[in-house]
């Protein structure tokens, strides 16, 4: 494996009894990029995230995270995740801090002094005291970024991290995420739904229908590659274009 490549997925393949739902998917994420997987809703995104991180098995392929097979050697391949998979949750009468500060005991050697920079690194020291229930959903969402930064990892995979915020809050989730790949150097995998957040947030995109991978590369070289004027409009006609083949 390529020494700057963090997750390989390779000829992956799942299905529920006899209905096949994600079909022999291949692609890799490289150290510090942003990278988005999209796709409608109900495309397969979620049950691929949660093969990645050995939630849930499958019968055909390899997934490496750090050149760690995921079913071989599953800890090691974990080790420096970190994940958001759909809402965050949180006890609402505990502070920001409190919550922290609870799941830090799942990993070896967080301190306080771990638990207050990931808070500084989201922006949400000054509401750290604050019970959860007070927060918004951005704020909620800024919370389950710090909990999956708290061991320092590496990659950090995150399903609909916008889903339900307002386009302030969108902004604010966007930024954070761009912010933390250029400085930190931190890897970010990023499932959404939302064309125009993985438009302008990732550097990468791999796009999903019906379980099947139907493209990859940049939104500029996916466009020239299809003569296309917008990334809208592309897509659209790409998932079009693979109902219509099954119809």
């Amino acid at each position: 494996m390529n020494d700057n490549v963090v997750l390989q997925v390779n000829n992956v393949a799942k299905s529920f009894a006899k209905n096949k739902v994600i079909h022999d998917i291949t692609f890799e994420v490289r150290q510090g990029e942003v990278y988005g997987f999209l796709g409608p809703n109900g495309a397969g995104k979620t049950t691929l995230v949660r093969m990645m991180l050995g939630l849930i098995d499958f019968q055909q392929g390899i997934i490496k995270i750090h050149g760690h097979d995921i079913k071989k050697d599953f800890k090691s391949a974990v080790r420096e995740v970190g994940a958001i998979v759909e809402t965050p949750y949180f006890y609402p009468y505990m502070s920001g801090y409190d919550n922290l500060r609870l799941a830090a005991n799942v990993y070896d050697g967080v301190t306080k002094e771990n638990i207050d920079e990931v808070l500084e690194m989201v922006q949400m020291k000054k509401r750290s005291k604050d019970k959860v229930r007070t927060y918004s959903l951005g704020m909620r969402q800024r919370l389950g970024i710090a909990r999956a930064l708290l061991h320092k990892p590496k990659l950090v995979i995150l399903d609909e991290p916008t889903n339900g915020l307002d386009p302030q809050g969108m902004r604010e989730i966007r930024e954070l995420i761009r912010q933390l790949a250029i400085e930190r150097d931190i890897t970010f995998f990023i499932s959404s739904h939302l064309l125009k957040e993985v438009e302008v947030t990732c550097d990468r995109v791999a796009i999903l229908n019906e379980g099947k991978l139907l493209a990859t590369g940049t939104v500029q070289e996916l466009l020239k590659e299809a003569n296309a004027d917008n990334f809208e409009d592309y897509f659209i006609e790409l998932t079009k274009k693979e109902r219509e083949l099954h119809v």
